[in-house]
């Protein structure tokens, strides 16, 4: 596996916890976003990592997410939070959070000539998968409500 430094401020449990509650679709979700950042900031190969990390937990059974079992899910996407945390990686999210603004500016979500914060919070909150505020969703909550927003900005397009 991977060898990497410790970092004692994150938090594992929390994220573990997160992971346990998420369907299987998110599950591999999780693991893919969370492979593809260790894999940049570690400049590992990604698909030779992904490819051996199956392989190690599989014992060789196989090589690819969709044949592998819900356990060995959970474990895979264990280890990759696991080498993360050890690595010192942060998970800001900043890309992500970045990318939902910008639909809310093409769609024009103003109040005068800033963003329109209420209105934001408001639709996280009443249709966002988590239902809590912008702010309050977690890098791990992040892939779905960028997929969400998304699927809004689409349908704006649809009205126009």
């Amino acid at each position: 596996m991977i060898n990497v430094r410790v970092d004692p401020e994150r938090n594992i449990k929390t994220v573990v916890l997160k992971i346990i509650e998420m369907d299987r679709s998110h599950q591999v979700r999780m693991f893919n976003v969370l492979l593809t950042s260790l894999c940049k900031q570690a400049k590992l190969d990604r698909e030779e990592t992904k490819r051996q990390m199956i392989h190690d937990v599989t014992q060789g059974r196989t090589l690819h997410t969709a044949d592998v079992t819900d356990e060995e899910l959970k474990i895979l996407t264990d280890h990759i939070v696991e080498c993360s945390r050890q690595a010192g990686i942060k998970q800001s999210g900043d890309k992500m959070r970045k990318k939902i603004l910008h639909y809310c500016h093409l769609m024009q979500w103003y109040n005068g000539s800033k963003l329109d914060w209420a209105r934001i919070d408001a639709f996280c909150v009443d249709r966002g998968y988590r239902h809590k505020k912008f702010r309050e969703y977690t890098v791990y909550d992040l892939p779905t409500l960028v997929s969400q927003f998304e699927e809004v900005y689409k349908s704006f397009l649809k009205k126009i």
